[in-house]
């Protein structure tokens, strides 16, 4: 069972900077939702939070300007399926050239082998405050911040 959010957004309403977060269901998730919302110029437009498939179908109907992804998605198989995190990195960057990401990592191997696989920015999870709210802002056109 799918546990996502797709949150309803009209043209006129959204700010110029959409994230969508990957990230299993938990604390991690919780915490990015509470994070997210303190930045002005940003609107999470979707949750996936069930697996990588939920992600790949979310990304067909929705175009963020930014994919907010969580290393814990690529272990969490509630559908049985969990593609390697290079692996699915390639794949998102083939189908959407544009699109940033940022990984959230457990350690440096991940943070390398996404750097490698074409990842914009890794942050690893000891330090989301201020780095986290660095690496996002320095994807926001100057006109989306109104901090």
């Amino acid at each position: 069972m799918a546990i996502s959010a797709k949150l309803e957004c009209n043209m006129e309403e959204c700010p110029a900077f959409l994230v969508l977060v990957a990230t299993p269901p938990g604390i991690m998730s919780s915490a990015l939702r509470t994070f997210l919302g303190t930045m002005a110029g940003v609107k999470v437009v979707a949750y996936a939070a069930a697996c990588q498939i939920e992600l790949l179908t979310l990304l067909e109907g929705i175009r963020p300007n930014l994919l907010l992804f969580d290393a814990d998605l690529a272990v969490y198989k509630s559908d049985g399926y969990a593609r390697p995190l290079p692996d699915l990195f390639r794949q998102l960057h083939c189908a959407y050239p544009e699109m940033p990401i940022i990984l959230l990592a457990n350690d440096l191997k991940q943070k390398n082998l996404a750097l490698e696989a074409g990842v914009h920015e890794v942050i690893l999870k000891g330090a989301l405050d201020v780095r986290l709210r660095q690496a996002i802002l320095r994807l926001i056109p100057p006109y989306a911040e109104t901090e």
